[in-house]
């Protein structure tokens, strides 16, 4: 089963889970994944402005999915490849 990282910086330091650098790292598959990527771009934490970033990353390290400041900058809307 594929899995999949999901890395977010938090404005601060001060939340549970989250270390010196307001990083937190999370592992799902792909089950788990789209609720995980709603809650912190959608959730109370995203919404009072505590998230700047969540980053979507797979096995082979490649970016699925960017956001940034509220705004899915990865991946673009219209954009195929």
């Amino acid at each position: 089963m594929e899995k999949f990282t999901i890395h977010v910086q938090f404005i601060g330091n001060k939340f549970d889970g989250v270390n010196e650098y307001g990083r937190l790292t999370e592992t799902h598959n792909k089950t788990t994944l789209m609720d995980a990527v709603q809650r912190f771009t959608q959730g109370p934490a995203a919404k009072m402005g505590l998230i700047e970033e969540v980053t979507v990353v797979d096995a082979m390290d490649c970016t699925n999915f960017h956001w940034l400041h509220g705004l899915v900058m990865f991946p673009v809307k219209g954009v195929h490849f």
